[in-house]
């Protein structure tokens, strides 16, 4: 990774200091909290943004998440802490799917246990109605 843009937070370093595990070149940093950060555009450089979610508010999420989808950016959504980035760039290093990849895929697993879940209660009624 060459460029990430983090948004949210204050206070960083610790943040900056778990990215230099993974070779990132440039840092840029939004907090969030300035009145121009709304009108700011992502950087084209950006590979990766890591939206620091306890810092920022959910219009300014929306707008990231929004301008993120249209240039196809990843989002890695963390709370202020360098442990749990350091978790969820751990994983997407090793390609395990992110959060935002699986929440279709666990709504169909969820979905297909829920049913198979269901058959087996109404299998184990009818059952318990044979023997009566």
């Amino acid at each position: 990774m060459s460029s990430i843009l983090i948004v949210g937070g204050d206070k960083i370093q610790g943040i900056k200091n778990a990215l230099s595990y993974f070779q990132v070149d440039d840092i840029n940093h939004w907090s969030g909290r300035k009145v121009g950060d709304g009108n700011k555009v992502i950087p084209q450089d950006t590979q990766l943004i890591v939206l620091i979610t306890n810092w920022i508010s959910h219009k300014f999420t929306k707008k990231i998440k929004e301008n993120a989808a249209k240039r196809g950016l990843r989002i890695v959504y963390t709370p202020n802490g360098s442990a749990a980035l350091l978790a969820r760039l751990t994983s997407l290093k090793q390609g395990e799917a992110m959060e935002s990849d699986c929440r279709k895929v666990q709504c169909i697993v969820w979905l297909k246990q829920a049913i198979k879940s269901l058959q087996t209660t109404l299998v184990s009624n009818q059952a318990s109605l044979m023997k009566v």
